[in-house]
C-alpha cells in the first residue's frame, strides 16, 4: 500500500524538550514505530485547534508535505484485495515479522501457539485458506498484530469453549500479555484483510471478557472494509455473523449475501486450494448462510411461521449435516420461538385496558384475557425448556462455541420457566421446569472457564438463587 511521501521527522528523534507539545502531552516509547504521543484531547475542536498550532511548529519541508494534497491518498480509492467473486478462500498477505515481545511469550510452552492457529482457523475465521494461513505463520511471516490477536482470542475461547483440549492454567494470563501486544502491533491505519481480521479478533477477546473497548474495534474494521473491495461471500458472511451474535451496533454492515449456490463453477486460483472438495465448501456456505439468517429473524421478532418455514428449507438443503451444525440452527430456531412467544403474551397484557384503569388488579388470570396469557406461557415454558435441553446437549458434546453469544437469550428462558413455575398448576410441567434449571445451574458451576465471563457468572448467580427459592415458595 502506497503510504505517500516520507517525512522528515528527525527532528523527533533528539532531545524532546526542543519540542513545544500541548499541555497535557506525553512523548513515550513506541515499539513498532518512531514515537508514540498521549495526548488530552476530547473534542474534534480541540483536535482541529492543536493540529494547526502544531503545524506552524514544522520545519519547512514537513509543513510543505502536509500542504501537499499528492499525500492524501490513504482513503482516495477502495484498496483492492486479493479475492474472487465467489466465496473462494481468501490468503493471508506474508510480511516479515520481527523479532521483539518473544521474551513476553517465551514463559509460555511453545507448542501451545501452533494449537492456537489451528484453533481460529477451526472455529473463528471460514474464508481464509487454512493450509496457506498455517504456512505463513510457521514461516514467520504473518503480521505480528494479527498474530498477537489470535492467540489473545483462542486462549480465552479454548478456555471456556473447549476446556477439554485447553485445560492450561496459564490461559488468561497469556491472553492478557497477547492482547496487550495486538494493542501495540497492530497498524490500525493499514487497510488490509489481515488487518481487519485482527480488530475483529480483538473485538472477539474483549466481548468474551466484557470489555468495553469491543465495538471500538469493530466499529473501525467496519470503517476499513469500506475502503476494502472485497467481493469474496466467505468474508463479507464471517463479519455479517460476528456483527449479529455480539454487536447491537444500528449501522450494520453495508451488504447484501445471497443464497450461495450448490454447485459452483470451477474457479482458477494462484493459491494453494484447501484439501476438501467443492461439496464440502458449498455445504459449510449453506450452513453460514443459514445461521445467518436465524440471527437475523431473532433479532427482528420473526413469526412462528418464518423460523419454521427457515428451519424446514435449511434441512432440505443441506444433507449430512455434522451434529454440531444442526444444533447451532436448533438452538437459534428455539431460541427465535421463544423470543416469539414472549412478544406475544407481553402484548396481551398490554392490550388489555384493565391494567391501566385499575391498579388494584393482583391476580394475572383473573382478567377476561386468561386463556390467551396462559396459553402464550406454555408455549414459552415449552419453548424454553427444549432451549435449555439443546444447551445441555451442547454442553455434552462438547461444542460451547454458541453458548457466550446466547447469555442473554438463555436468561430469558430460565425467567420463563421461573416464572411458569410459581404459577402454574400443572405439576408435570413444574416438575420440568424446576429440574431443567437446577441441571442448567449445576452444568455452568461446573464450567470455570465459562464463569470468567462476568455476564455469564452473574447470571449464574441470579439462576441459582432461583433454583434455591424452590423449596420455600412452590405451591401446586
Amino acid at each position: 500500500m502506497t503510504r505517500g511521501l516520507e517525512l522528515d521527522v528527525s527532528f523527533l528523534s533528539g532531545d524532546t524538550s526542543e519540542v513545544n507539545l500541548p499541555e497535557g502531552w506525553v512523548v513515550k516509547e513506541r515499539k513498532r514505530s518512531l514515537v508514540e504521543v498521549e495526548t488530552n484531547i476530547r473534542t474534534l475542536g480541540q483536535l482541529f485547534r492543536t493540529l494547526t498550532d502544531l503545524k506552524k511548529q514544522l520545519p519547512s519541508p514537513v509543513a510543505a508535505a502536509v500542504e501537499n494534497n499528492n499525500t492524501i491518498s490513504l482513503l482516495g480509492q477502495p484498496v483492492k484485495a486479493n479475492n474472487h467473486d465467489s466465496g473462494d478462500l481468501i490468503p493471508v498477505t506474508p510480511i516479515d515479522q520481527p523479532s521483539s515481545a518473544q521474551h513476553i511469550l517465551s514463559k509460555y510452552p511453545a507448542s501451545i501457539f501452533d494449537r492456537l492457529i489451528e484453533l481460529h482457523l477451526c472455529c473463528c475465521t471460514s474464508w481464509r485458506d487454512p493450509d496457506q494461513f498455517m504456512m505463513t505463520y510457521r514461516q514467520g511471516r504473518l503480521a505480528p498484530g494479527l498474530m498477537y490477536a489470535i492467540f489473545a482470542h483462542s486462549a480465552i475461547h479454548g478456555m471456556m469453549c473447549h476446556p477439554e483440549a485447553f485445560p492450561q492454567p496459564y490461559l488468561v494470563s497469556l491472553g492478557q500479555d497477547c492482547y496487550q501486544l495486538a494493542c501495540d502491533w497492530v497498524e490500525f491505519d493499514v487497510i488490509t484483510t489481515s488487518t481487519v481480521e485482527a480488530l475483529v479478533t480483538m473485538h472477539l477477546y474483549c466481548s468474551f471478557l466484557q470489555q468495553t473497548t469491543n465495538h471500538h474495534f469493530f466499529a473501525l474494521a467496519k470503517r476499513h472494509v469500506d475502503y476494502l473491495d472485497v467481493k469474496g461471500w466467505g468474508f463479507r458472511a464471517w463479519l455479517r455473523r460476528i456483527e449479529l451474535a455480539t454487536t447491537t451496533l444500528e449501522d450494520p454492515c453495508p451488504f447484501v449475501l445471497n443464497k450461495p449456490q450448490q454447485q459452483r463453477q470451477q474457479q482458477s486460483s494462484a493459491y494453494p486450494t484447501p484439501k476438501s472438495d467443492d461439496g464440502f465448501l458449498d455445504q459449510q456456505q449453506m450452513w453460514m448462510y443459514y445461521e445467518i439468517k436465524g440471527w437475523e429473524l431473532i433479532q427482528t421478532s420473526a413469526s412462528v411461521s418464518s423460523l419454521q418455514s427457515w428451519m424446514d428449507q435449511s434441512t432440505a438443503d443441506m444433507d449430512n449435516t455434522p451434529l454440531w451444525q444442526t444444533l447451532r440452527l436448533q438452538t437459534l430456531y428455539l431460541a427465535g420461538i421463544l423470543n416469539r412467544y414472549q412478544a406475544d403474551m407481553m402484548d396481551v397484557f398490554e392490550r388489555d385496558d384493565r391494567w391501566l384503569l385499575d391498579d388494584q388488579v393482583t391476580d394475572y388470570f383473573s382478567v377476561p384475557t386468561q386463556n390467551r396469557i396462559e396459553q402464550g406461557l406454555h408455549r414459552a415454558m415449552l419453548a424454553g425448556y427444549k432451549l435449555i435441553q439443546v444447551v445441555l446437549y451442547s454442553f455434552k458434546i462438547n461444542h460451547r462455541c454458541l453458548l457466550p453469544e446466547m447469555m442473554n437469550i438463555i436468561s430469558a428462558a430460565v425467567t420463563i420457566l421461573y416464572f411458569g413455575h410459581q404459577v402454574t398448576l400443572d405439576e408435570v410441567i413444574t416438575q420440568q421446569a424446576e429440574q431443567a434449571l437446577v441441571d442448567l445451574v449445576k452444568t455452568f458451576e461446573n464450567e470455570k472457564g465459562m464463569l470468567m465471563n462476568p455476564t455469564i457468572s452473574s447470571s449464574v448467580l441470579k439462576w441459582k438463587a432461583m433454583v434455591n427459592s424452590f423449596g420455600t415458595s412452590r405451591t401446586f
